[in-house]
């Protein structure tokens, strides 16, 4: 072959500069998702509500509100899929340096180096992998390579040379393993270290190139390019995102996002790894893929959502040996119900809420809490319709009980083999016997200035009871009380008189029918 054109290092636009525009992947640390990088990219909070008064009903808006708390800002953490030690622990590469054909530089000194320098030892670097060299020679050299993409000043160079474009050819046109493996990797790490990629990759082929590694028969090989293409589609997704974002605020504003163009096969190759039979470790970072994505929400949340990726989901959260998997699994399939209603009711119309159940039990906490979150989600989203099903479930495994929050000491000393004092009143919630004998919980709603330290009735404002489905209230009129309020009851804006209010807490949970006119046989009984 003739001889390359010299690596220009800057002739993308690419300068070794601070202010660099749209991040590509991030540096190696962990960080709570927003809209950029792994420090700041990589999913939005939960979206804030802004109600209409006009349009939006107080029930509506109290869902919304109860929703946005079932979701903690780490539920839409994103962490580098590329090194991912929790998904599998990479060997540092190890190089002969006396085999190379060049005298190696170390980060700093190729960082150092003048503008011409650097292009001459780039230059160097290309033609030892593009020349018809032995495979351990390009192999050796490759591995020497991968120490100079750690760096993010020297990834945001090396990617946007035409060194990266060479990766992907050879890629396309190798068949050893050995050279697969590592070409995978330089790019994986190029991918996760920079900060920003340029549109002329995206014409590279490098999307299908990697979606054909995938089906390799060698694991290591499906393992490598599984990181890699997850850390690409992680990028490309978060750019969209972002344009959409800027294009809804300023339709005047351009991105080369749109260069980016993600064949459906590349979308149904990596849900295809889900399936039963894939190594655990390469389905792993399938999964780590979906769930960095699914923070986001949106189109490319909904590309990921179909029912076969549920169910292999569903399967993996259940099955999997690996608990860091079980935990990538269900966190994932958290996401995607967060943003859309179908894949919560896929999951509890088809595999039910024993599910959720089960994986409040699992020894993984990540398996636990993305549980938690889809329970309280269908609790809140599906209303009447989870609580049934929560009420049907084996009386062995779930109580369909009244507790308090007097409950909780108890249930902690006892669980530390400390005697509970006397005056606790509340129930041990590990004692199913004792909780099952609760038809009825108090409790009262005081004034926060102590009027009467002898007779506490005294500083009594509500007391309440709830009773299966129903709760009264009942306002307490103390002369000192009503005194010290200036005659004016401080219950409710719409019950100045202070009279009872019963609700049916399954049917109304936020309280806003008063029902103790309607029913007052129940307001007697109770």
């Amino acid at each position: 072959p003739s001889p390359p054109p010299p690596v220009d290092a800057g002739r993308r636009g690419v300068h070794r500069t601070d202010s660099l525009p749209s991040p590509a992947a991030t540096p190696p640390g962990v960080g709570l998702a927003s809209s950029r990088g792994y420090f700041d990219r990589g999913g939005t909070s939960a979206p804030t509500a802004t109600a209409n008064d006009a349009t939006t009903s107080a029930v509506d808006a109290a869902a919304r509100d109860i929703a946005e708390l079932a979701d903690h800002p780490s539920d839409s953490q994103v962490k580098p899929i590329v090194l991912n030690r929790r998904i599998e622990a990479v060997p540092e590469p190890h190089f002969d340096p006396n085999a190379l054909p060049f005298e190696p530089l170390a980060i700093s000194d190729m960082l150092a180096a003048p503008q011409q320098d650097l292009e001459r030892f780039l230059t160097q670097i290309y033609r030892s992998v593009a020349h018809s060299s032995p495979i351990n020679e390009k192999v050796n050299t490759l591995a020497y390579f991968e120490t100079l993409c750690t760096d993010t000043a020297a990834a945001n160079v090396l990617i946007n040379s035409s060194l990266m474009t060479l990766f992907v050819r050879m890629l396309r046109a190798s068949k050893a393993p050995t050279l697969r493996i590592r070409l995978s990797s330089v790019m994986g790490l190029l991918l996760r270290h920079a900060t920003y990629i340029t549109e002329e990759l995206a014409s590279s082929g490098i999307v299908t190139v990697l979606t054909e590694c995938l089906k390799d028969k060698n694991e290591r090989v499906r393992r490598r390019a599984a990181a890699t293409l997850g850390e690409l589609l992680f990028y490309i997704a978060t750019q969209q995102h972002e344009a959409g974002l800027k294009a809804s605020s300023d339709p005047g504003v351009s991105s080369n996002a749109g260069a980016w163009q993600i064949p459906p096969t590349t979308v149904g190759t990596v849900t295809r790894m889900l399936r039963q039979g894939e190594d655990e470790i390469a389905q792993h970072y399938a999964v780590k893929t979906i769930e960095n994505i699914a923070a986001h929400g949106g189109d490319w949340a909904h590309k990921f959502s179909s029912q076969e990726t549920v169910g292999s989901l569903v399967a993996i959260m259940s099955g999997a040996k690996s608990e860091q998997l079980r935990g990538t699994a269900a966190s994932t399939l958290a996401r995607c119900a967060r943003f859309s209603p179908a894949v919560l009711n896929l999951v509890l119309d088809k595999y039910g809420i024993k599910l959720l159940v089960n994986g409040l039990r699992d020894t993984s906490p990540k398996v636990q809490q993305a549980s938690l979150n889809l329970l309280n989600r269908g609790l809140v989203d599906l209303g009447a319709r989870a609580r049934a099903a929560l009420a049907a479930e084996d009386k062995s495994s779930l109580l369909p009980t009244l507790v308090s929050s007097i409950d909780l000491a108890p249930t902690i000393l006892k669980a530390c083999n400390i005697a509970v004092p006397p005056t606790m009143t509340g129930l041990d919630l590990r004692d199913k016997a004792a909780l099952q004998t609760r038809n009825a919980i108090h409790g009262y709603d005081g004034n926060h200035d102590i009027f009467d330290l002898e007779n506490r009735t005294s500083n009594m404002e509500t007391r309440y009871i709830i009773e299966g489905d129903w709760k009264l209230l009942e306002h307490h009129f103390s002369p000192t009380l009503f005194r010290a309020h200036n005659g004016v009851f401080t219950g409710k804006a719409d019950n100045k008189e202070g009279k009872p209010e019963l609700y049916n807490l399954i049917k109304d949970p936020h309280e806003k029918v008063n029902l103790a006119a309607q029913n007052p046989d129940q307001v007697k009984a109770l």
